[in-house]
């Protein structure tokens, strides 16, 4: 039970993982596309394009919202993938206590 354990909670953590990984890449993108954006964004402005500086300064707000909620996520899944460490470890640790139960 306890290493069907064990392999449960190292699959949730590869997972976790993954998720961290694909969010971080999603977060660069979005990090990207604001650069661009802020550019735009600087160009209307000493163009007097002040609507098409609305129109971007509002993309801006969005992605930044987006990248935020991304950057919420990435935390949750450290502090979920760092709960599953510490209890891949105490189940380790129970483990190796049954088995050396059984030994004696």
């Amino acid at each position: 039970a306890c290493e069907e354990r064990i392999e449960a909670l190292q699959r949730e953590s590869l997972e976790l993982t993954r998720k961290v990984s694909k969010a971080k890449g999603t977060v660069a993108s979005l990090e990207g596309q604001l650069g661009e954006l802020e550019v735009q964004k600087q160009l209307a402005v000493d163009s007097k394009h002040f609507r098409e500086a609305g129109d971007l300064n509002a993309k801006i707000k969005a992605l930044q919202a987006a990248r935020d909620g991304e950057r919420g996520e990435m935390v949750a899944f450290n502090e979920r993938a760092a709960s599953l460490q510490d209890e891949i470890s105490a189940q380790r640790g129970r483990l190796e206590e049954l088995r050396e139960a059984e030994r004696e």
